[in-house]
């Protein structure tokens, strides 16, 4: 009992002076932030956005030119809605087989990319046979979108293919008479050149008033005779989703002929030329802006508005693909996304707090 007795007595005085320490360490740490200057106080600002996180498709070899449209597609409202929600349609013959079976691939191409997680679009890549398109061989994104477009079948007819679907109208008019003729024809996107320094300048240029040479004369059915006609096109029914493909590639069909004529050998004699043709590829590398939000109307000319448009229309920004190389038979596709649907956009673009000439939620992308 003494022994225990003063085994207690020791831990409690080792205990005292513990706690001792504390509250002098402790009364140390209140001084020295007393003395301590007092802390600036953190800058006050807008809160930072985070882009929302998008899922990613493994490249399986020679695949970013379907990785790159894929996710384009996929970050497009409509179109993802039809994409994830529609039904495929009944494969009642060999022909429907083919769209439901790339429907359904696609569709799980996209249904991965909105997991937010990094997935292999194995059933998409065995597709593309059904599409004409090789495996493991560089394609073209723009035909491979065309030919998704075509195949993919959805539920009910046309469900995917109506978003892009568009119509040019033609108009031509006799110099002579006045007399006037139009046609339509649809579109699933509209290929530019890039000649100009802007996208919107280059738009307007591919709509511009064309008047005909003497080699395509018009046959005016007033005068009887053929005539120069002017050829006006506008866009007739614009698409809820505008594809914009630029013409970056030239191709030039040439043969040994042509490039070495009049080359001869060492003894003075004219070499065998073959004739077999030779496709040259050439990139156009021309810096081409474009904007967030792009008008079909031309805001310029008031009075023509109307003519140039049935309605006017215009787009925002979602998504581009971009080609890197410099030939059309090599390269990588990338795909750039705009994923914050809160995007601050120019002043420009609005009058009173609300966009104009906004028909209805439209988006459009970039090839």
């Amino acid at each position: 009992a003494t022994e225990f007795a003063r085994r207690r007595n020791n831990n409690n005085n080792s205990k005292n002076n513990n706690d001792n320490n504390d509250n002098n360490s402790n009364n140390n740490n209140k001084e020295r932030r007393k003395a301590s200057p007092p802390r600036a106080p953190k800058a006050q600002g807008p809160p930072v956005k985070r882009p929302k996180r998008v899922g990613g498709l493994r490249n399986l070899g020679n695949s970013c030119f379907v990785n790159a449209t894929v996710q384009c597609l996929a970050n497009l409202r409509s179109v993802a809605q039809v994409l994830l929600e529609a039904k495929l349609v009944a494969p009642t013959s060999a022909k429907l087989k083919v769209k439901a079976a790339v429907a359904a691939a696609l569709r799980e191409a996209v249904r991965g990319i909105k997991s937010a997680k990094t997935v292999a679009p194995r059933a998409l890549i065995d597709a593309l046979a059904l599409l004409k398109f090789r495996r493991r061989r560089q394609e073209d994104a723009h035909e491979f979108l065309r030919a998704l477009l075509d195949v993919a079948g959805f539920a009910p007819e046309d469900a995917l293919e109506s978003l892009f679907k568009g119509s040019f109208t033609s108009t031509l008019r006799c110099p002579r008479c006045g007399y006037e003729s139009q046609s339509s024809e649809p579109f699933l996107d509209i290929s530019v050149e890039c000649n100009a320094t802007t996208l919107q300048d280059a738009l307007k240029d591919h709509l511009a008033d064309e008047r005909l040479d003497d080699q395509n004369k018009w046959l005016c059915t007033n005068c009887n005779d053929k005539v120069r006609a002017t050829k006006r096109t506008v866009v007739s029914d614009p698409p809820s989703v505008l594809v914009l493909h630029l013409k970056r590639f030239e191709v030039c069909v040439s043969t040994d002929d042509d490039d070495n004529a009049s080359s001869r050998d060492l003894l003075g004699k004219k070499k065998k030329q073959s004739k077999k043709p030779r496709c040259r590829s050439k990139k156009i590398d021309n810096y081409l802006r474009f904007p967030k939000r792009l008008r079909l109307s031309d805001d310029d000319d008031k009075n023509d508005q109307e003519k140039k448009v049935g309605g006017a229309s215009s787009y925002d920004l979602s998504a581009v693909v971009v080609h890197a190389g410099s030939t059309a038979w090599s390269g990588h596709y990338a795909a750039f996304l705009r994923v914050n649907d809160d995007d601050d956009q120019d002043d420009d673009d609005r009058d009173g707090g609300k966009p104009r000439g906004k028909k209805h939620d439209d988006t459009w992308f970039l090839v």
